[in-house]
């Protein structure tokens, strides 16, 4: 799933990735970090439960859009939510551009409420970051 609504009082990108080894996770990667590049706020929800995965969107979203990416979650106003939690840890820190502490939000064994409000505080915050941007 991919919301991008421009039109609201705060732009949001709220991006849902699962199997990120699918071919359309390339596609993915570039609409966030285009969005990155607006700029726009952007949470980024990844339900995938093997760290090599979200490894791999970290580093396609990197690929494609390294600074914008890194500037966007240096000033808050970009977030991720490892919607499993992985054992693995900061699996968005691992020096492929997008920067340490990416990671706004584990999952480690939330219920679902848990996650979804997880997932609302990630989207308030970035909105936040990204009007004080």
């Amino acid at each position: 799933a991919f919301d991008a609504d421009a039109g609201a009082a705060a732009p949001r990108v709220l991006a849902v990735v699962d199997h990120l080894d699918a071919p359309s996770s390339w596609l993915i990667a570039a609409l966030l970090g285009a969005r990155c590049d607006a700029p726009q706020a952007v949470v980024c929800v990844a339900v995938e439960r093997a760290p090599k995965e979200l490894v791999a969107l970290a580093r396609k979203v990197a690929k494609g859009a390294r600074d914008g990416a890194r500037r966007a979650v240096e000033r808050g106003a970009c977030a991720f939510v490892d919607a499993h939690a992985s054992p693995y840890g900061g699996a968005w820190s691992v020096g492929d551009g997008v920067g340490d502490g990416a990671v706004a939000a584990s999952a480690s064994g939330m219920p679902g409420r848990e996650l979804v409000d997880a997932i609302a505080r990630a989207v308030v915050d970035v909105q936040r970051a990204f009007r004080a941007s």
